[in-house]
């Protein structure tokens, strides 16, 4: 049987493979993720050929976390943000209301499954060219206007500002380069 660490991070260990030579893995310390707001430790890799490799990912893992360039790591989905973004949004009641259903018919069923680091300026676009052109039910099948569509995108814009800055899970708002439609 081949060695095992404690498994808690800091030190590599073996990790036994059938048919082809073990490898090395090595995971975090257990550290706080500003992203989600909990303590995790996560897997940096478990492909090193050698020991030596695996310890020299750990101590670029160590390096970049207290210089503070590292990325959170985070699975939250866009429609996950905008849930916790609309329950802790101080504005007042009425302006929230207005928000929910544009949250609800036109941001989560078309990128509400994306992962928050996955969304791009180019995916944004695409998004307001589709409410801009596709007949929508709840606007007598007719598409949104562009003043509709520029609300939503300050929604998102909001939204992914919550969780952009030094150490949270996005360096640039991708919503800033985006090219939403400009009101007539």
């Amino acid at each position: 049987m081949a060695k095992r660490g404690n498994g808690l991070g800091g030190t590599p260990v073996e990790i036994p493979r059938t048919g082809r030579p073990n490898t090395w893995g090595v995971r975090t310390p257990l550290h706080f993720n500003p992203a989600t707001g909990k303590k995790e430790r996560y897997w940096i890799g478990r492909e090193y050929k050698t020991k030596t490799e695996a310890e020299r990912a750990l101590r670029k893992w160590h390096t970049d976390h207290e210089a503070g360039t590292l990325t959170p790591r985070c699975d939250m989905t866009m429609g996950e943000l905008m849930d916790g973004w609309l329950a802790k949004h101080r504005g007042e009641d009425t302006t929230k209301e207005g928000y929910g259903p544009k949250i609800r018919l036109h941001i989560k069923p078309h990128i509400g499954k994306v992962k928050v680091v996955e969304v791009t300026d180019e995916r944004l676009d695409e998004l307001y060219r589709l409410l801009e052109t596709a007949p929508i039910e709840a606007n007598g099948n007719k598409p949104l206007g562009p003043k509709s569509v520029r609300h939503i995108h300050n929604i998102i814009s909001a939204a992914l500002d919550s969780v952009t800055g030094p150490r949270k899970l996005l360096a640039v708002n991708p919503a800033h380069t985006a090219n939403p439609p400009t009101e007539r």
